[in-house]
C-alpha cells in the first residue's frame, strides 16, 4: 500500500497517523521572519520533472487548506548526522545536484513575483529585500526587547553598515531558490536525499541559497569546503557566480 503525508497549514503545529498509512500534518505558517512569496504548492509543480528529489504533490486544496504528498519512507539527516556529525557521503553530492537542477528549472514553469521585486540580476536589491526583513522585526520587537538589544551591545541601527555594502555586491543572474535546505529538512532514504519544505522558495541570486545552506547545516571543515570546491568547478551550476 502506497503512504502519503498530508500537509495543513493552521496555527498550530500538530501530527497525528491515521491507521498506520496516511500521516497528517497540520503546521504552522511561515514565521515573521520569513519572506513567503508563492505557495508551496505551485513551487512543487515549477520543479517537477527538473528537480528529481522532492516530494510527489498529489493533491491540494485551499478551503480548508492542506496538501497531499506521496510519503518518503526514512530518516531526518538531522536524526542521522545532527550538527558535529559527518554527513553520509552522497549528501554532499545530492545537494550540488539539488543547487545545479534549481538552475536549469525554465523560466516560465517558475510562478511570477510579487510587484516590485528586484529584476533579475540586481542582486543588491534582492539582499536588500532580504535584510529588510530582518530590520522589520527588530524595530517591531525593540519597545518590548530594546533593554536587552542594548544590553547584548545591539546598535541603534543594525543594518545601517551592510546595507550600504549591498552596493557592491556583484550582479548574477537569478533562478529558483529554496533558501532553507538544512539538516531537518533533507530526508536520507535508499541512498539519496530528499529535500522537503519549499514554501520559502525565492526567485534571486543562487549565491543566497548556497550561503545560507552552508550556514545552517554547519558542516564539517573539509564538507563545507567540498560543497564550495563544486561550486568553483560548476558543478552546482553556479561557476563564476
Amino acid at each position: 500500500m502506497k503512504m502519503f503525508a498530508v500537509m495543513m497549514r493552521l496555527h498550530a503545529p500538530t501530527s497525528v497517523s491515521l491507521n498506520g498509512s496516511i500521516d497528517v500534518v497540520l503546521a504552522a505558517g511561515t514565521d515573521v521572519m520569513d519572506l513567503p512569496i508563492w505557495p508551496e504548492p505551485e513551487v512543487l509543480r515549477a520543479v517537477r520533472g527538473t528537480v528529481a528529489s522532492v516530494p510527489r504533490l498529489l493533491h491540494t486544496q485551499d478551503n480548508p487548506r492542506f496538501q497531499i504528498h506521496e510519503f518518503i519512507a526514512g530518516q531526518l539527516l538531522d536524526d542521522v548526522a545532527p550538527r558535529g556529525v559527518r554527513v553520509p557521503s552522497h549528501v554532499l553530492d545530492d545537494v550540488a545536484e539539488l543547487f545545479a537542477q534549481l538552475g536549469a528549472v525554465p523560466r516560465d514553469h517558475i510562478p511570477a513575483v510579487p510587484p516590485g521585486w528586484p529584476d533579475d540580476g540586481d542582486t543588491a536589491s534582492f539582499a536588500g529585500r532580504l535584510s529588510a526583513i530582518t530590520a522589520d522585526v527588530h524595530t517591531r520587537f525593540l519597545p518590548e526587547f530594546g533593554g536587552l538589544f542594548d544590553a547584548l551591545g545591539i546598535p541603534a541601527e543594525p543594518l545601517s553598515t551592510i546595507d550600504r555594502a549591498w552596493a557592491g555586491l556583484w550582479p548574477r543572474p537569478f533562478r529558483l531558490l529554496h533558501t532553507d535546505v538544512h539538516r531537518k529538512n533533507m530526508i536520507l532514504s535508499g541512498g539519496r536525499t530528499y529535500f522537503l519544505d519549499w514554501e520559502l522558495a525565492l526567485w534571486g541570486d543562487p549565491v543566497y541559497d548556497l550561503a545560507v545552506h552552508l550556514h545552517k547545516t554547519a558542516y564539517q571543515a573539509d564538507e563545507h569546503d567540498t560543497l564550495l570546491a563544486c561550486h568553483k568547478t560548476g558543478q552546482i551550476g553556479m561557476a563564476g557566480l
